[in-house]
Formats: structure tokens, sequence, C-alpha cells
């Protein structure tokens, strides 16, 4: 193993903090009435001398002097009652009190002779007073900012110990603001009690920088070079970047056990700490640490009763710090390389993340003693070593946001360049990245079945039991068993079934093998209401759909999945990317487009080895109807591409004359095109189709063209259909559904009514048939009717919908083909689609606007007639299907595969799952069951009877708890209640530093 560097970056750091008292406050005490002068002799000169080279508390704090003079006697009250010794005020530099502050007050204390540890205390207490000394009362408070009794029985004879208080952030309005401070100590008890004092501490911080941005002040690099860790050398520290760099290589981590490093550190009262481990054997159980029962991985404690360790229990992490514990849920001891984060912010409160998640968070002591140093993979107090490797640990003064946390885990690929993706390798296990991994062996037994034998089987591996008659297997003399590559990770059961009757040796192979990968159809439907497909538990009495209810009936119904925007081409955006289209777009607008360093779906596949088909509609926002750009699906994976690039498109004109008539005039109206198809297999790019061909049937036999032409083949598919049904021209259908509807046809858009002089004809056209009236002078077809046009198209969209799943029946392939199908966005408000019970739709950023129905089967995989209940994204979407698909790249992606948790019917990730949304000026956020939401008014004025809204919830910033209240009609943003106000701000403060990360 090589020698590793430590590089350290340990400038002078920006600090927040004005320390108004110490440490050079020492050895201080209070006496009982005893006629000592401190003055002249001072009694803890006995036992602290001046000329002691190390502090009693501290051994690494220099000795800085002493304060003497402290008042002696004692109050008799002659009642009995318990006495207060005389307080010590404490001289404190000046500091003006501003709104916001908040205040630490420090102190080791260590009991005299007399001081009786079951009823006497020591009292910290922080005055407000005015420029004369005077105090200053708050209502309710008095002019107390803090104060705060030692327990009784927490002092131990002749050990100091540490003593914490912190104060609430001074409010608004406080009659503080502007006053001074004056700290006072007291020891409370009867006569002759004392107590001596040591390492007193006032220290004040600002609001505004109670939090401060991660700043990397320390690396420990692995990869052998100096050079790789942090660039510029300690005297020139980088921006607080949260890149791993060059440098990271997870497979030249040290081993623990060899021997642990030391890192000076210097840290202020909000730090975090990030590091890769791997373990294989949990360590031993055992009380040695008080925020520790196992080996340790980091530690910074100063005693057993204070300081900052990470640890192995068993086979979890614990956390702690001051003795407050943290554990993971997350099983660590398996052999595979895990990311730690841990966080502590000025107030008080720690949180631990493994592998980019929240396991366990608390609240400490609010101040913290500055660490002196870090041992790494080394207990100071136990001597324990980490049973484990550790890998490039970093250290940051302020709080990495758990954003920071997953950019640290995923970095930006095979950093260490050995042709291994770094997340891939963390999960296989292994040190260099290899295709063969060592497999990891439960049991092995012998039945009357044979020999059994138990391994921890990893996904895309194939296993292979090999036997000998000697001890060494170079070539085996049998393969009794052998597992195919698994779907996922799952034990797996070796078994030879004819042992030799003496003796044999065994061994297990794994060796990453490919998947059998199965085809993908996904579907997306355009504006489909919430509650308009009759397989789901809210659907309308009204609503049939019987073959969208087949998807639902051979899968799984997602009951509260997500869409990243309220309006389709934002929305496409997310969802064939994997990323929020904000991180490029950060208002969210309606044309956000794909940039080119952001990749799609169709190029992720296409480089797995996937034939690539997109039929439909094809929407980023601009350019409407042009070829020539990054936006085109040719152009970004694509092998094939039949449909248009808009946000709609005429159901019938498609022909040559329509075509002539409308081009050049139409090319910027992406809500009103219609003429002619881009087709990659026609000359030229384009073709079009007779005029009264409906639009979704002509794009289901494309699809269904495609799928017969790859039935034969053994290259796998990815199809993706985007209809544009049910979008606006909801009146559009073919004449027999609306006859079954009782609603008449409507005229079709004359194109002699158009000309170059005229080139808002069809958009007046388009805006008359997609208005219901009376809302909207313009529209002509009554509100009642237009939820009977809408019946009418959703029923020919889902007999269309039958033609496909027939087709990929009845050639074989629904077996082998994941499903998923989904509405790009809420059903449209003017269409007659209906959300209910959600609020809103399209275009806001309410339920209605952003929960959409979503279906996935995978026949064998996916149990059928699953309703599953947990919170989904189409994030999710591309983090699936490069699951199924095998890729085992790590790109930057937002969301998490849904394959596990479908199976397992759990949550996506542990804890609470937070998304964000941003549409234009209207935004939300979801954390667990909470959603805080600023919706607009202008959509509420037009809408359909279909549609529900909160009124009351417009124009506002709104908060609901979403468990019991999915509608949004209860607003607890003004509740009186502290801890949903605390709710509030804390998603109010998750939703700004997203939004801001964007910009």
């Amino acid at each position: 193993m090589k020698s590793l560097p430590l590089l350290l970056g340990l400038g002078a750091l920006a600090s927040a903090q004005t320390t108004l008292i110490g440490p050079g406050i020492r050895n201080g005490g209070f006496e009982g009435a005893n006629g000592t002068d401190f003055a002249s002799t001072p009694y803890w000169d006995s036992y602290f001398p001046e000329a002691e080279t190390e502090d009693p508390v501290l051994a690494s704090r220099p000795r800085s002097g002493s304060l003497r003079g402290f008042a002696s006697g004692y109050i008799d009250t002659g009642d009995g009652a318990p006495r207060i010794h005389p307080s010590q005020t404490i001289p404190t530099a000046d500091w003006t009190i501003a709104e916001g502050d908040v205040f630490q007050f420090t102190a080791h204390a260590r009991p005299g002779a007399y001081f009786d540890v079951g009823s006497d205390s020591i009292q910290l207490i922080l005055h407000v007073v005015d420029a004369a000394g005077n105090p200053v009362n708050a209502t309710g408070q008095g002019d107390r900012l803090l104060s705060e009794t030692a327990p009784a029985g927490s002092f131990t004879a002749g050990d100091y110990t540490a003593l914490s208080v912190s104060s609430a952030p001074v409010p608004a309005g406080s009659p503080w603001i502007g006053q001074q401070l004056r700290p006072r100590i007291l020891v409370v008890g009867d006569r002759g009690e004392f107590a001596m004092l040591d390492d007193i501490e006032l220290i004040a911080s600002s609001a505004a920088d109670l939090n401060p941005a991660a700043t990397l002040v320390a690396a420990y690099a692995a990869d052998g070079s100096t050079a790789n860790a942090l660039p510029g050398g300690p005297a020139a520290l980088p921006a607080p970047g949260l890149d791993y760099g060059p440098g990271f290589g997870i497979g030249e981590a040290f081993a623990t056990s060899s021997g642990g490093a030391t890192v000076p550190l210097a840290t202020s009262d909000s730090f975090s700490i990030a590091c890769w481990i791997r373990t294989d054997q949990p360590g031993p159980e055992e009380a040695g640490l008080r925020w520790s029962d196992g080996s340790a991985i980091v530690d910074a404690s100063a005693s057993t009763e204070s300081g900052f360790g990470l640890s192995l229990r068993g086979p979890r992490i614990t956390a702690g710090i001051d003795g407050e514990l943290l554990v993971s849920r997350t099983l660590v001891t398996d052999g595979r390389w895990h990311h730690l984060a841990y966080t502590r912010a000025p107030l008080g409160e720690v949180r631990l993340f493994i592998n980019g998640q929240l396991e366990d968070s608390a609240l400490s002591s609010p101040s913290v003693p500055s660490l002196p140093d870090l041992a790494l993979g080394m207990s100071r107090l136990g001597g324990r070593f980490f049973d484990g490797l550790v890998d490039d640990v970093r250290l940051f003064t302020g709080v990495l946001t758990p954003e920071e946390i997953d950019d640290l885990r995923i970095g930006p690929g095979d950093t260490d360049g050995d042709g291994f993706p770094d997340v891939a390798e963390a999960d296989a296990g292994t040190d260099w990245g290899s295709s063969s991994d060592y497999p990891r062996v439960r049991n092995i037994r012998h039945t009357s079945e044979g020999v059994e034998v138990e391994v921890d089987g990893k996904r895309s591996r194939l296993y292979q039991l090999e036997r000998s008659d000697t001890p060494v297997i170079n070539t085996p003399e049998a393969t009794p068993d052998t597992v195919a590559p698994l779907e996922s990770d799952t034990p797996v059961e070796l078994v030879d079934p004819s042992p030799p009757a003496d003796r044999a040796f065994y061994q297990v192979r794994a060796e990453k093998g490919p998947l059998p990968r199965p085809n993908i159809l996904l579907i997306v439907g355009d504006d489909h209401g919430y509650a308009d497909i009759s397989a789901f538990p809210n659907a309308r009495p009204d609503i049939s759909t019987p073959n969208l209810d087949r998807i639902a009936t051979a899968g799984a119904i997602l009951t509260q999945a997500y869409v990243t925007s309220p309006v389709c081409s934002p929305s496409r955006c997310g969802f064939l990317t994997g990323r929020m289209q904000n991180e490029w777009d950060p208002a969210g607008g309606w044309a956000p487009r794909l940039p080119a360093d952001v990749k799609h779906l169709a190029e992720y596949l296409k480089e797995a080895g996937y034939a690539t088909a997109m039929v439909g509609k094809n929407d980023f926002g601009q350019p409407v109807g042009s070829t020539d750009n990054r936006e085109h699906p040719p152009n970004h994976g694509f092998d094939r591409f039949f449909g248009f690039n808009a946000h709609a498109h005429d159901f019938w004109l498609h022909s040559q004359a329509i075509t002539d008539t409308v081009q050049p005039a139409w090319p910027t109206e992406a809500s009103a095109h219609l003429g002619k198809f881009a087709d990659s297999e026609a000359a030229g790019g384009f073709s079009t189709a007779p005029d009264g061909k409906w639009q979704t049937e002509l794009f289901t036999d494309k699809a269904i063209d495609y799928l017969t032409e790859r039935s034969g083949e053994e290259q796998p598919f990815f199809l993706y259909l985007s209809h544009a049904s049910v979008h606006a021209l909801i009146h559009q259908a073919p004449k027999s559904y609306l006859d079954a509807e009782g609603v008449p046809e409507l005229p079709l858009y004359d194109p002699a009514t158009n000309s170059q002089d005229n080139p808002s004809a069809y958009t007046t056209y388009y805006y008359r048939y997609s208005r219901p009236t009376p809302q909207d002078a313009n529209g002509i077809i009554a509100d009642a009717d237009m939820r009977k046009y809408y019946r009418a198209h959703l029923k020919a969209y889902d007999d269309q919908m039958g033609r496909l799943l027939d087709s990929l029946e009845s050639l074989g392939l629904d077996d082998n083909t994941i499903v998923i199908y989904f509405s790009d966005n809420g059903g449209e408000a003017l269409t007659g689609a209906n959300n209910q019970p959600l609020s809103g739709s399209k275009y806001t950023s309410f339920e209605g606007g952003l929960r959409v129905p979503m279906m996935i089967s995978w026949p064998g995989r996916i149990p059928g007639g699953l309703t599953y209940p947990h919170v989904t994204s189409a994030l999710d979407v591309v983090p699936t299907l490069l699951d199924v698909a095998g890729v085992e790249e790590a790109p930057k992606l937002r969301g998490h595969s849904l394959i596990q948790p479908l199976k397992d019917n759990a949550p996506v990730v542990p804890g609470e799952r937070t998304l964000f949304w941003r549409f234009n000026n209207q935004w939300a956020i979801r954390r667990g069951d909470w959603k805080l939401v600023y919706g607009i008014k202008n959509i509420a004025d037009k809408h359909t009877s279909q549609i529900v809204f909160n009124e009351d919830a417009l124009g506002k910033v709104a908060l609901f708890n979403l468990a019991n209240d999915p509608s949004e009609m209860n607003d607890l943003a003004e509740s009186p209640d502290a801890g949903i106000q605390a709710i509030k701000a804390d998603l109010q403060n998750r939703y700004d530093a997203w939004n801001a990360s964007n910009q």
C-alpha cells in the first residue's frame, strides 16, 4: 500500500463569530466564607500553579493567565434554604445586540471539597444591560438573554465538567436590540461550597452568518500525489467547489489497522466532514467511548464526555458529538464502499448521511469546544482502530447541503483513471474496479440435497460454483451449478447435487455478465387528467379506459407521481434527461430547450446498444418546426423520428395542400402547428399524410410498424411514443366517438382563410375551440359539452392504446418489454380534464398541475395489480430505464431507479424525499408529507367546472399537509403552532437554497 500524503489548507478562517470572553479567562474560582483573599493568595494556585506547562482542561490550549479578585462570603438567610454565593461579573468585549444574534456561553467547572454534587449547582447567566449597566427587560423573559443551571449530580469530584448554554436568536422588535451584555456566574449551595472554573468563553454570532457556505479547509487525498488534492497548496485555498478533482481514487485508500493519520484541525461551530469507508467485519461491541461502541473511523474527541466522532457499531455507522449519538439505518459492513457525511449547524443540529441519504439527525449542545485535531481511523481515547479502509476525507467549515453531499458522492465519473466509474467501483465492493468480484459466502452446508453454498448476490453478476479435489482450484474438476447474471441484489444458493463421497474443495466465482435487457416502451400522454384513468383509485365515474387499465393490471399504479413542471416543454426536459430543467433554465420557463452538454435518455440507451425510435410530439420549447438543432430527435440519440416539433398539432390536417398554405407563415406558432410531419425516413426529412387521417391513429400505426420490424431482432429497442392526445383541440376526435357522447362534429380549420397577410387565422381557430364558454368570450364550446368532447377524445385514444398493446402481445414482445405510461403534466384547465381530488390544473404549482397518473408494467419483474403509494418523480424515469438496460455508469441524475422499490413496495429513498418546482413566478417544494407552494391567479379565471381551485390559496405562500389534505384546501401557513411554523421556515429555506443554486 502506498504511503499517502496529507495535504492541508489551513489558512485564516473567515469566522462569523466574535469571542467576547476567553479563553483568556483561566482558573477562576468561588470560595466559601473562610476569609481567603483571592487577590493576594489565590487558592487555586495550589492546584494549578502558573508554572504548569499544560492546561488543566484542554492540553492543546496554551496558558493565558488568570482571572483573580473573586468576591468571597455567602448569604445566610437563616431559614436553612440553600445559599447563593456572590456572583462573579465578568467584563466583556463591547458588543451591541442586533436582531438574530445568538450567544454561546461555556465554562469548565470542577467542584471543591465541600461541593455537594447532589444539591449544589453552578449557573451561567447572560444579562442585557444599557450603557449605564441597568437591566433591560423583555416581556416574559426579564433581562436574561440566557440562563442555565448545571443539573444536580452532573459533576464528578476532582474532574472538570463542561458547561454550555446557547441563546435563541434575538427576535425582531426586542428591547434588547442596541443594548449590551453582562455575563454572570453563580454558585448555588450551602455554607463552604466552592468550585473551580476554567476556560470561560462567550461567543457571539450574527444572524446573517449562522449558516456559512461550506468551505474546504483540509483534505486527505488517496492518490499518492500531493499535486492532485487541493490545487495551489496550503497557501492558496481553492474556492468552495465540491468536485473531487483529478486526485479522487477509491482504490488507493489506506487500511487503518496498519496505522491511522492525524490532521491538525481548526473548526468553527458549524462544520462538515465527508469520506468514503469500506469494511467487511463489524467492529466489536464495547463501551470504550461515550459517543461510540466500536472502532473509530474519525475521532476528534477531547474527552469521553465531549468531542466528535464517527465509528462503527455492529453493522452500522454511529456519529456522536457531546454525548449525542446518531445511528445509521444503512448496513455498512457488506464489503462495499459507502460515502459518509456528517454536518453540524451552528445551533446544534447534527446530521448523518450515508450514500447521499439522510440517515439520522438530532440536536446537540449548541456550543462545542474547538477540536484540537482529527484522528483518522483510530480512537484517541480507547486506542481502537477502524477495521476497514478510509478514503478521501474532506473537512469543511460551514454546512454542506444535501445536494453538495450528493455531488461529493457522485463525483465527475472515472476520476482515478482506471477505466471504471467511481460509484460503480463502490457498488462492486472492489478496490480496483475489476470485472470479477470476490463473492461473500454466507453459509455452506451438507444436506440430503448435496452441498449448498449461499452467497450475497450482486446485480449483473454471474455466479459459478467450482469444485476440485485439492485446496487450490486452478482448473476446477467440475462446475456443479451456475446462476445467470442477476437482475437485482439478492441471495444466491448454489448446489452441488453429487459431491464426492470423501471430500471436496469449493470456490464461488463471480463475474460481470450481460443482463437479459428488456425492450422499452415509453408512452407519454398530453394533459391527461389525474382522475381520468378508470383503474386509478380516484377515477371519476364517467371515465372508462379499459386499455390503459391493462398496463395497471399487468404492473403498478403510482398514485403519488410528479413531473418537474406543470407545462409540457420544461416537464419533458426533466423526465427525458433525469435532470431538473431549472439547472440550465433557472426560471423554469416555457422554452428551456436541450443543452448540448445535457444527455438525453435516447443517447444513454443508444450508447448501451439499444435501437432507438420516437413517434409523436417532440417539445423542448423553441425552435418550432425546425430540424437543424439539438432539440430535433435524430440529433439527440434517436435512430428514427416521425412526428412534429411543437407544443401541439392539428389532429386532422397533414396534407401537402395544408403545408403549402401554412408554411412558412406559422413556424413560430408553437400551439397552432399543422401540415407536414418531420420524418427521418423520408427524403428531405419531412412527409405528409392525407387530411382526415386522425393523428393519434397515425402515430399508433407508426409505433406498431416499428414493433413489427423489431420483433425478429435480438437487439433490444427503445420506443418513445409521445401522443398529443388529450391536448387542446379536444373536439377533434373521430365522429363515431362524438356521436356516442351526443356532441356534434365541429368545423375544421379552412386554409382559405389563411394568407401571408393574415398569419393569426389558425391561432384564432385554435383558441375558439380550446376555450369553454362562458368562461372565455372567444370560446364556442359550452362547459358541459367540453367534458363530453374530452371523454370522446379519451375513449378514441384509449382504443388506440388497445391496438398498440394487442400488437405487443401478438408479436410476443410483452413478456420482455417494460411499459411506462404517464402524462407530461396535470390535466388541462380548459379541455374538460379532471384532476380531482387534487386542486388546480396544468399551468399551476398545485397538485393538479404537478401530480400525474403514472403506470409501469414489466411482467415477472414488477408485481401486477400493485398500487404504489410512495412519492415518485418523473426524474426517476431515466434512472429506472438505465437500470433495466444494465447501464452502470453514474451520470449526474436527480432521480432513482424504481425497480427495486416497486418489487418491495417500499419508498424510493429512505426518509423524507424532497421535490422542488419553479415555473416562471410560481414555485413549490414538497418534503415528506408537507408542501409549501406559491400559485398565481390568472389560470383560475378560465377553467371548466371539472377543475377545482382553492381560491384562498392563490397569490400567496400556502402550506399543506398532503397526507391529510391532498386537495390542498386547508392552508396552514398562518397556523399559530410553533412546530408548523418551524416546518414552514425549513421548507422556505430549502426552496430558497435550491432556487439560488440554479442561478
